[in-house]
């Protein structure tokens, strides 16, 4: 029933293939057959194989162990849980998992989705992992054709109070929020036809662009002023003002760098943005196309200044090791939830929704994954990992990774949208937010494994490992940002370094270190030799 097997591996695409040709079927580590529930069923798992397909199972089973970038080389066999509602990688994923809230009902019927958690404490307050946590989500508005909207609410309260935020089509589109400690929170969002609305100054002047045989007008990428969360609730984005800035030029058809087949030589953004300060840039990851149908992946702009407002240089492509979008099959990443990783200084730690594609389709419904993947310099990713399953539908998955993890008491906890409306047929009956957690020490064996293994993955600036992933030098106390809220936030004064002095410095501190773990007869007093412009002083001993 099976296509022959190909010689060597070509990563997730390859055993993800063969897994799903299988049928759910999966060998454990110690040779035994297990049935895992079908893909796009839930509830009932199969009953034993036949000796026959077992052997077969085992075989491919010990050969996606031995050579394909599923794991982290000789750390972790991919064995999937049967748990609800979707099959988890056990050797990476915590055995337990609890819904947060449901997205059922007139929740479905309203097509919320795309959502972004937004922290208002700080770890040291927190009494739970979504303590402090506010949620923001795209809403369909009243009308024809329905425009977008943004509202709030907290996750503790199973949505019983959904605050407005934002009534502006354009941004409630495809918006992420984050928080910076300099400047509070901050928004971006437009860049597609947002549900179809035009707006006075918004339609590109080089003329419409047909899209499906429609033309339509881009909305220009903006910048919704940064503002505390309680002058967010208050309105300060509820609708377009003098205050909102055009994040690329105004009038731009397409961004140069864009990739998007669907609709060339225009760049329509018709996925989401996720936005993340990253050494002293920020990064703006939005929807890339690479076929005329399907091909979706994701490309990053990159500021070059430290403000949100950019100016952005060209879009880059994202790259993952082992994993080709286009063959042996057409795949699909719908999208890139991209935050700063909670523990190691300049990594970014990404979910990626992955399709791994059906024969003969760009569009197909193939078999989906929740996978994860770390990166450096935002552009050359690590192997995608996968966590969970997801059944797929026309190039995208049921389920979407919602933006935004939590690092709670040494567990790090991520977040999944199971069942999205506009996507799941199931997402008035199933659709809710599902909390997982990571087993003790993965992450951190991830992280060093792409730390060893990725270009880019050195420090560009000494001081304190911050438990949020970003550089710092000194913190102070402060009352901006969530302390609107009654709680207590860190701030951080530091200064840009140049490229050059960035090379200088962590050369510098290669050499301190060298000299504080040389063995001491070749330093009889290593207090003298230090190195001021790393301040060495401030690093762990060896």
């Amino acid at each position: 029933e099976n296509s022959a097997p190909r010689r060597g591996c070509s990563g997730l695409g390859e055993v993800g293939r063969r897994f799903s040709e299988r049928r759910g079927w999966r060998a454990s580590p110690l040779g035994e057959v297990v049935g895992v529930t079908p893909l796009g069923k839930v509830g009932r798992a199969h009953g034993p194989m036949s000796a026959r397909p077992a052997l077969r199972m085992l075989f491919i089973g010990m050969q996606a162990m031995l050579c394909c970038a599923w794991d982290l080389g000789d750390a972790e066999d991919l064995t999937w849980r049967t748990v609800w509602p979707r099959p988890t990688n056990a050797a990476l994923v915590s055995r337990a998992s609890t819904e947060v809230f449901g997205v059922r009902g007139r929740s479905a019927q309203a097509g919320m989705r795309y959502m972004s958690l937004v922290e208002t404490k700080l770890a040291e307050d927190k009494s739970h992992p979504l303590d402090g946590v506010q949620v923001v989500a795209r809403l369909d508005g009243v009308g024809n054709p329905a425009p977008y909207v943004n509202v709030a609410f907290s996750p503790s309260d199973s949505m019983g109070v959904l605050t407005l935020i934002s009534s502006d089509s354009a941004t409630s589109a495809t918006a992420d929020v984050v928080y910076d400690k300099e400047l509070g929170y901050v928004s971006i969002g437009g860049g597609s036809d947002s549900g179809g609305t035009t707006r006075p100054g918004v339609k590109i002047t080089h003329g419409p662009v047909k899209l499906l045989g429609q033309d339509i007008s881009l909305a220009p990428v903006d910048l919704r002023p940064p503002a505390s969360w309680t002058q967010v609730l208050g309105g300060a984005w509820l609708t377009r003002n003098a205050r909102w800035r055009p994040v690329m030029p105004k009038n731009e058809l397409s961004h140069p760098g864009c990739m998007d087949n669907h609709m060339a030589p225009g760049c329509n953004m018709d996925g989401r943005f996720s936005l993340v300060k990253h050494r002293f840039r920020w990064l703006l990851y939005g929807r890339a196309n690479h076929l005329s149908a399907g091909g979706r992946s994701v490309q990053v702009a990159r500021s070059r200044s430290k403000s949100p407002l950019g100016p952005y240089g060209p879009y880059q492509q994202l790259s993952w090791e082992g994993f080709d979008l286009l063959r042996p099959l057409a795949k699909n990443i719908y999208t890139g939830a991209v935050r700063n990783h909670p523990t190691a200084k300049g990594v970014l730690v990404g979910f990626f929704p992955v399709n791994l594609g059906q024969r003969g389709k760009t569009n197909g419904d193939g078999t989906g994954v929740i996978s994860l993947a770390l990166s450096c310099d935002g552009v050359r990713w690590s192997t995608l990992t996968p966590l969970l399953q997801s059944p797929g539908a026309t190039g995208r998955t049921w389920d979407h990774p919602v933006f935004g993890h939590v690092l709670f008491n040494g567990t790090y906890h991520f977040y999944v949208h199971h069942d999205v409306p506009g996507i799941s047929p199931r997402a008035t009956v199933d659709g809710h937010v599902r909390a997982y957690s990571l087993v003790r020490g993965a992450l951190e064996r991830l992280t060093a494994h792409a730390m060893a293994t990725l270009r880019g993955c050195t420090p560009v600036l000494s001081g304190r490992l911050r438990v949020d992933g970003s550089d710092a030098v000194e913190t102070k106390a402060s009352n901006r940002g969530p302390a609107a809220l009654g709680a207590r936030v860190l701030t951080v004064e530091h200064t840009e370094l140049a490229a050059p002095t960035e090379l200088v410095d962590s050369l510098s501190c290669a050499a301190c270190r060298a000299v504080r773990c040389a063995p001491s007869y070749l330093f009889t007093d290593r207090s003298k030799m230090e190195f001021p412009s790393c301040n060495c002083a401030r690093r762990r001993s060896c």
